[in-house]
């Protein structure tokens, strides 16, 4: 997994000198902004127990539950590299922050130590079901800074790399780059690098450049073991992403029964499941869709099983080697009459 973390912090109090440098950062800081943004990247199995028991490339649908089902099908299928999501949690401001029971205070100290409590998000996985979650955490850190400074006097700015070394909660051995020395990213720093994981703190100055207003904490992170994030205690990666809804819309099917009159689709009441959405009113932008769920959005849990077009992905039997749609007799949903039928043949 790939995360992405922007800390909005409001300054409480400081030590103030007169200098720009390493000391400047010092102060208590209350948290006023959060914006995380997680990428999944679909990854090899590895040895670890929560692969061997829960891991799998498939998105799968049941009926009645996933716990009793009697009928599954897969709505999605991956492969190794593929990129899943974005899950983002976007909590910009103190309202937002509050809404979601979220408080987090920060003494960062000149020496290099770091405390931090309070609640957060974070993601959690259990039964096949990633969820984001809001913990109470403490957490005794450390961090370094890169380099000197970058300063913007129009911006009243100071940018550093910035990063955790070791942290409880957080992702280790964050890189921080040296900016005023001229390190980049993509090739100091950053994806395909030998510092994927890294880190950049900007201070928000007053006029006069004597104290600290705000400042903004942003990282990347990448799960492994130097990070010491999403591993086992062996070292094996063992994040999962699992949704315990899905995605789906409401303008598939009629916008299909409207370019295939002649089939007499059923247009029912519910959404489809897994269905990406149709242009119905000509805008450019499919309508009726429900996103998958996030912190925000609470997804499809319930909605029809539609498929007019089979393994083959030709609709309605027009693929060269004829129909194969499974819900062909049953007009293209999943129904009682067909569950019936398929349990007499396998008997």
């Amino acid at each position: 997994m790939i995360r992405n973390s922007l800390l909005n912090l409001a300054l409480i109090g400081a030590i103030v000198l007169p200098d720009i440098g390493f000391a400047q950062m010092a102060g208590n800081y209350d948290l006023v902004g959060v914006y995380n943004v997680y990428y999944y990247i679909v990854r090899e199995l590895s040895n670890s127990e929560a692969d061997q028991m829960d891991g799998s490339y498939e998105l799968e649908i049941h009926w009645p539950s996933s716990e009793s089902p009697q009928f599954s099908s897969a709505i999605a299928t991956y492969a190794v590299g593929d990129s899943v999501g974005p899950v983002v949690v976007p909590l910009v401001n103190p309202a937002l922050l509050g809404a979601f029971g979220i408080s987090l205070n920060t003494d960062v100290f000149e020496n290099g130590g770091m405390t931090i409590s309070g609640t957060y998000p974070s993601l959690s996985t259990s039964n096949c079901e990633t969820q984001v979650t809001i913990p109470a955490i403490t957490d005794n850190a450390t961090w370094a800074s890169g380099g000197d400074p970058v300063v913007d006097q129009t911006a009243l700015t100071a940018t550093y790399g910035f990063g955790f070394v070791t942290s409880g909660i957080f992702a280790n051995n964050m890189y921080p780059p040296n900016f005023a020395g001229g390190e980049t990213y993509g090739v100091d720093f950053g994806p395909g690098t030998n510092h994927e994981t890294w880190g950049r703190w900007i201070s928000h100055y007053n006029a006069d450049f004597s104290f600290i207003e705000s400042a903004e904490f942003f990282w990347e992170q990448v799960d492994g073991v130097e990070s010491d994030a999403g591993v086992d205690e062996q070292g094996e990666l063992n994040g999962h992403l699992g949704l315990a809804a899905a995605f789906g819309d409401s303008s598939t099917v009629p916008a299909l029964a409207a370019t295939f009159p002649t089939l007499g689709l059923n247009v029912g009441n519910y959404p489809i499941i897994g269905g990406t959405g149709a242009d119905l009113d000509g805008d450019g932008t499919p309508d009726g869709v429900i996103p998958a769920p996030s912190l925000t959005e609470s997804g499809l849990e319930w909605g029809y099983i539609f498929d007019p077009a089979g393994a083959d992905g030709e609709l309605f039997g027009s693929g060269d080697g004829g129909a194969d749609e499974p819900f062909q007799f049953t007009g293209y949903y999943f129904t009682f009459n067909f569950l019936a039928a398929a349990s007499a043949l396998a008997t």
